[in-house]
């Protein structure tokens, strides 16, 4: 596993891909804040000049400070147009590049990783690192390097009309970030703790959601209701003493503030007591501590919601770091499965560090071969596909493809030649169209070839508008049986060697089954297959049935002897057509 990163180091890639970017915004951005520190002098002048007597000279210095001014603020308006010009590559490019960074770790996890984590929670954690970077940003532009440059530019200044005040303003302002920082600090562990709870009030939301269908008929909205309310109870909770806690540092921020305000007019009093006093003076002094005063106040503001930023965007950096990604072996390579055999040699596999499912479990399929995994549920036959596909890897013993090791195969060659009609299969909220081509380039004849084969072509001609009706969240507006045939039309345009039928008619009608099973026949004609089925009458007229029980192979044979053998299928046999 690489070494963990921080949300910084992630974050620092954008600034590094986009570094004329990044310093042309800093530049503009230090221009701009330095005029805004610079302008009090030119008031300052003003000031002094109005406290005296008319006279030509003094109205020609006045007159020069307003040109001064508005230079000054001429330049300080081009520069901000160029700030935001080229902000927005920065922050937009930037949370584009991020997107796609965190969806491909997330994507590339293995398939055990989906297995444990709602999908609402992801995409709620997917969301928050991207949008998070845009609030980071613009925090270091607005906040941080805005304070940096302020407070820089306020020493120059009151170092050269009182050196003392100086330094007491600057160890003020140091006293003042490094207070607000600790306390911000202290609440960031109440913020990460809110952030997580959000992310489960988000992922049971969208669980509830997500089996409204069962929620509804088995009447169980108080149940699903009261789950919600005790982790929304917990949140509030977090959420308070986080709340409070900024309360209390905000007040700390005030009466530091008042604190160096009244330092600073006292100050001023006792110079004008013995006579030391201009009021151009006292009006820079005044306009740079106000400036100073919205500034920093602001930052330490800012702090609450760089903290927030930074615990919303860790969850997502918590799975990157802990990433575990699919990943091809060094000397994997895109090879061709040509005839289509496969072998399980001495194959040891458990789920997590739970009882071995397999144990030194050893099957062979003949290429073209066509077999039947039957048994009940748990007994290991889906596992076997997973296992196919390398969603698991054996703990020992090893999986062949031609007689080649699959670990030899990369994932991408390997899955591109194994296709697949699941139980219940997964459909996009997107047209028809592309949820039977999945983005490959496909021509309607041929859409209409496969569906037809998958005796899906009435159904959707029957649609209002055919191939681009768009089905809903998880294709909701097909029913369960038009799903599956969808799933068989895929299978059909991805014309590999091996194809997989998953409980493939499980949701099929007897009559619909009957005429599908011409289609399956064909789909599998001159190709391996393995089927996987509860319904018997699926795989009668397979080469090989093989009976499943607890991770072994307990009957083996054709339909008609193992009816004869009177085991277990044939007890299968007879309560299912009985």
């Amino acid at each position: 596993m690489n070494k963990p990163t921080t949300l910084f180091q992630e974050y620092i890639k954008i600034v590094k891909s986009q570094k004329l970017t990044f310093t042309i915004l800093v530049l503009t951005m230090v221009i701009s804040v330095g005029i805004e520190i610079i302008t009090p002098l030119y008031y300052k002048d003003l000031a002094n000049i109005f406290a005296q007597n008319f006279t030509l000279d003094l109205y020609t210095l006045g007159w020069s400070a307003i040109i001064s001014l508005l230079i000054a603020y001429s330049i300080q308006i081009l520069v901000w147009r160029i700030f935001e010009w080229f902000i927005i590559p920065f922050e937009v490019g930037g949370k584009n590049t991020l997107s796609l960074y965190a969806f491909d770790v997330l994507t590339r996890q293995k398939f055990l990783f989906f297995q444990n984590e709602f999908a609402g929670s992801l995409i709620k954690k997917h969301s928050r690192f991207v949008a998070e970077f845009e609030q980071i940003a613009d925090w270091f532009f607005f906040k941080a390097l805005i304070n940096t440059v302020v407070i820089i530019g306020g020493f120059i200044i009151f170092a050269q009309e009182d050196l003392y005040f100086a330094f007491i303003f600057f160890a003020w302002c140091i006293f003042f970030l490094v207070v607000s920082g600790l306390g911000f600090y202290f609440k960031f562990r109440f913020d990460k703790k809110r952030a997580q709870l959000e992310s489960r009030v988000g992922s049971l939301f969208s669980d509830t959601f997500s089996n409204i269908f069962t929620v509804k008929t088995a009447q169980i909205e108080p149940t699903e209701k009261l789950t919600i309310q005790n982790k929304l109870s917990d949140l509030y909770a977090v959420t308070k003493i986080s709340w409070i806690l900024t309360g209390v540092i905000f007040g700390i921020q005030a009466v530091l503030m008042v604190g160096m305000e009244l330092y600073m007019v006292s100050g001023m009093l006792e110079k004008w007591k013995i006579g030391n006093f201009y009021i151009g003076e006292f009006v820079l002094f005044q306009t740079i501590l106000f400036l100073i005063f919205n500034k920093v106040w602001d930052f330490g503001i800012s702090l609450r919601s760089l903290f927030t930023s930074v615990a919303n965007a860790s969850e997502m950096l918590e799975i990157i770091n802990n990433a575990d990604i699919e990943k091809d072996e060094s000397f994997s390579k895109d090879l061709q499965i040509n005839a289509g055999k496969i072998e399980m040699k001495n194959m040891t596999f458990a789920h997590d560090s739970s009882k071995n499912l397999f144990e030194n479990f050893n099957l062979t399929i003949t290429a073209g071969e066509h077999i039947a995994l039957v048994g009940e549920s748990g007994s290991g036959k889906t596992t076997i596909t997973n296992l196919l596909f390398r969603f698991f890897i054996p703990q020992k013993g090893e999986i062949l493809f031609d007689d080649i090791s699959a670990n030899k195969y990369t994932l991408k060659s390997l899955r591109n030649q194994i296709s697949i009609v699941p139980q219940h299969p997964e459909m996009f909220h997107r047209t028809l169209r592309e949820n039977i081509t999945l983005g490959k380039n496909i021509s309607d004849k041929k859409i209409f070839e496969v569906l037809e084969k998958s005796q899906s072509l009435q159904f959707v001609n029957n649609l209002e508008k055919g191939l681009d009706t768009v089905i809903g969240e998880r294709g909701v507006k097909l029913s369960g049986g038009e799903k599956q045939r969808i799933a068989i039309a895929r299978a059909f345009l991805d014309n590999a060697p091996i194809v997989i039928l998953d409980e493939a008619t499980s949701a099929l009608d007897s009559i619909t089954e009957k005429e599908i099973q011409k289609g399956i026949f064909e789909l599998i004609k001159n190709k391996t297959a393995i089927i996987i089925a509860h319904r018997l009458s699926t795989v009668q007229k397979m080469d090989r049935i093989m009976v499943m029980k607890t991770g072994k192979i307990v009957e083996e044979g054709v339909h008609k002897d193992l009816i004869l053998q009177n085991d277990m299928y044939a007890h299968m046999w007879k309560k299912q057509i009985s």
